[in-house]
């Protein structure tokens, strides 16, 4: 089973994930995505937080891959920089069972 890994615990991630279908992959340009949504996706907290801790950095703009997850409590979406090689691999994807990978959990 393939992974996709998370640098943080994300609040967007349901609780306890473990795999996910992935269910789409979308090509987008970061500057057109509301800001609302780019705080959505990389709001993340760390051990014993409440509330965000901080946001993953993104640049202004650029192109970026859109994944969209199905994991066992709800949908969750992830945002990967864009290239042709991993446009491809995460198409090759699509409808698979994949691994969730938390490197920095708080638990």
């Amino acid at each position: 089973m393939q992974k996709i890994r998370f640098s943080h615990e994300y609040y967007k991630l349901p609780v306890l994930v473990k795999t996910a279908v992935l269910l789409a992959v979308h090509k987008v340009k970061l500057e057109k995505l509301p800001q609302d949504f780019i705080d959505y996706d990389t709001a993340y907290y760390t051990k014993g937080a409440p509330i965000a801790t901080g946001y993953y950095p993104l640049p202004e703009k650029g192109d970026y891959i859109l994944l969209l997850l199905w994991g066992q409590r709800g949908l969750f979406t992830t945002l990967r920089r864009g290239t042709p090689d991993k446009q491809a691999y995460y198409e090759k994807l699509e409808g698979e069972t994949v691994e969730i990978e938390v490197n920095n959990a708080p638990l």
